[in-house]
């Protein structure tokens, strides 16, 4: 017998290998002539470990087991959905049956049960607010903060070769975009001024005007939220 086979059963199928062996060590001992006290006392406290061991471990597997009896997941709730609701469609992908469930809910079809669009409302919710992430103010922050820590010198000499620091224009557009700018018709030259312009703000260095540091994405950061605050009141 393999004993290595018990490790797929995890836990369980540990406590029953030892279980198995020192079954075995008891057998063997029992083929001596003579009897050996202690080592008989040795593989009894072996077999006691080996049994206090499957209790342990079969006790949690059974209240892991009732615990995990909890309502489904969201994936797992789609998938009753569409079973009960949408089985005639050739939709395969969770994104199709979400689709199909989304577009159901919208035109207020027979076929939509309550539990479906409470569902489709948290995942337009949820896609609404990645979407936000993904294209907003603080992703494009960390964006320019991962350019900062792929360069060597920790920092972006923008006016050196401008032309070739595509991706931080881009970043910085978007970030000026966040900010109430229109810099979608700006040149590469302009937004570098327009930089200038920002950084001047707090620094009063004129020979780093054109340089981006890590401290400069917290203060680009302070700049926004002063601006997010004043437009809020």
């Amino acid at each position: 017998m393999e004993f290595l086979d018990f490790l797929k059963y995890g836990a369980i199928g540990i406590s029953l290998a030892l279980a198995i062996l020192s079954y075995r060590l008891l057998s063997k001992e029992q083929d001596k002539s003579e009897v050996r006290i202690p080592i008989l006392n040795s593989i009894k406290m072996y077999f006691l470990f080996a049994l206090l061991l499957s209790v342990f471990f079969g006790s949690t597997e059974i209240v892991t087991s009732i615990l995990g009896t909890k309502e489904p997941k969201t994936n797992q709730a789609i998938e009753n959905i569409w079973g009960s609701h949408f089985r005639q469609f050739p939709d395969s992908t969770l994104a199709q049956k979400i689709d199909r469930i989304s577009k159901s809910v919208v035109s207020g079809g027979d076929t939509a049960s309550v539990a479906c669009k409470e569902i489709a409302q948290e995942l337009k919710k949820c896609k609404e607010e990645l979407k936000n992430f993904d294209g907003g103010f603080y992703q494009n922050v960390i964006k320019l903060q991962n350019l900062l820590r792929k360069d060597s010198d920790n920092w972006i000499n923008l006016g050196y070769q401008t032309e070739n620091k595509q991706d931080v224009i881009h970043i910085l557009k978007s970030l000026f975009g966040s900010m109430g700018e229109n810099c979608d018709s700006l040149t590469d030259q302009e937004i570098l001024e327009k930089w200038k312009s920002y950084k001047a703000k707090w620094s009063g260095d004129p020979e780093k005007m054109g340089y981006i540091f890590h401290s400069d994405v917290a203060q680009i950061v302070k700049v926004f939220l002063a601006k997010f605050n004043e437009d809020k009141s």
